[in-house]
């Protein structure tokens, strides 16, 4: 899944700062014989048309407007794709944080992105940014626009690496228009959170996602009315 969703970040901002076409998904869906003999493939929905979990970060990485995170040696590089029609325009936050939600460093720009373009609108070296552990510390950016916000982290060594904490995850089931809304929080870093519910058909707005300190994480769970209290008894969070 970080595999997937890291190349097509890479392809969508190259695709217009180098010249570098932007690659399709190859396997969209399962055949009947994976269904039967499970194993490894590029599908990012199963024969029964459930998402897996490459499936939530191909939906991440085509947002029309995209924060791309890049570590280049020592130094941080924030990217903005703008694959929208129309300028976009907002306040871009960037922090350096550890795991365990203390902000090391922050700092804001107002950033403007031309229809249809990619630009590094910022580019801070790692001591700038009061990073000390590349195992222990990691890069969130957010960017606030009229039509809303959106989010980006960095993870700054491979996966084996890293040094995470306890989880202490706190959460809230809320009504919505179309099912149930659930509300997550965490002080502290959590990797991919993924949400299930056992038995049930149920579709998330987002799932296998990173909970990032202090930040309020909302998923939608699109289900019939009748279901809402056996989803509410049933739905696991790890």
């Amino acid at each position: 899944m970080k595999i997937v969703e890291e190349l097509n970040k890479e392809w969508q901002v190259q695709g217009f700062s180098k010249g570098v076409k932007l690659e399709e998904v190859k396997q969209i869906k399962e055949g009947w014989i994976a269904a039967q003999v499970p194993g490894v493939s590029w599908s990012v929905i199963d024969y029964y048309l459930r998402p897996k979990p490459a499936y939530y970060a191909v939906k991440r990485v085509f947002q029309p407007v995209l924060i791309s995170l890049v570590k280049e040696e020592k130094k941080i590089e924030v990217w903005i794709c703008n694959d929208t029609l129309k300028e976009i325009k907002g306040k871009l936050q960037l922090k350096s944080m550890s795991f365990k939600g203390q902000i090391l460093w922050a700092g804001e720009k107002d950033v403007f992105i031309a229809a249809n373009q990619s630009v590094k609108v910022l580019a801070k070296s790692i001591w700038e940014m009061g990073i000390k552990s590349t195992k222990e510390d990691f890069v969130y950016a957010s960017l606030k626009m009229k039509e809303g916000q959106i989010e980006s982290h960095l993870l700054l060594e491979r996966e084996r690496n890293l040094k995470f904490f306890p989880e202490r995850l706190e959460r809230k089931v809320h009504q919505s228009e179309d099912g149930l809304e659930v509300e997550l929080y965490s002080p502290v870093f959590v990797r991919s959170v993924i949400l299930e519910v056992p038995g049930e058909n149920v579709e998330f707005s987002d799932n296998f996602f990173d909970l990032v300190p202090g930040v309020k994480k909302r998923v939608r769970l699109t289900c019939s009315s009748e279901k809402e209290g056996i989803i509410r008894d049933r739905l696991n969070i790890t």
